[in-house]
Parts: structure tokens; C-alpha cells; sequence
């Protein structure tokens, strides 16, 4: 299947190019994104799918766009 990226923020440092499509295989999760664009385990990150936040262990859809933004931080 064939699906969206899009990351905002500081996460255009770590991912590159910073939005695309890529080819993976049926059942696929949020978190096998994740894992394929490299982003370091353990860092914060919110899915966002058609609106609606998505959690790692969540199925990916073919055809989707996948939002990884990072929380905000500021004081």
C-alpha cells in the first residue's frame, strides 16, 4: 500500500525529505512509519491522520496521509 508522510518542526531535521509517499507492505502501523523514516525511538511524536491522532500500534491506510508532528514545547 501506498502511504503519505508529512513532519513538522524540528522533526524536518531528523527526517528527509520532510514529506513523501512510501511503499509498505498491508497491515503496516503508525510506529512502522515511524521506524522507516528513522525517527529515534523514544521521541515524542504525534500521528495525525485526516484530523485525528493516531497511535503507533494503529493500521496505516492505503491511499492516507500521515501527519508526525512534534509536541510543543515553550514557556
Amino acid at each position: 500500500m501506498k502511504v503519505g508522510y508529512r513532519v513538522i518542526g524540528e522533526l524536518k531535521k531528523v527526517v528527509e525529505p520532510d514529506r513523501g509517499q512510501l511503499e509498505l507492505p498491508a497491515g503496516s502501523t503508525v510506529g512502522d512509519l515511524m521506524t522507516r523514516l528513522a525517527v529515534p525511538e523514544g521521541k515524542l511524536v504525534i500521528a495525525v491522520v485526516e484530523g485525528r491522532r493516531k497511535h503507533k500500534r494503529d493500521l496505516l491506510e492505503d491511499g492516507k496521509e500521515v501527519v508526525l508532528i512534534p509536541p510543543a514545547i515553550g514557556g
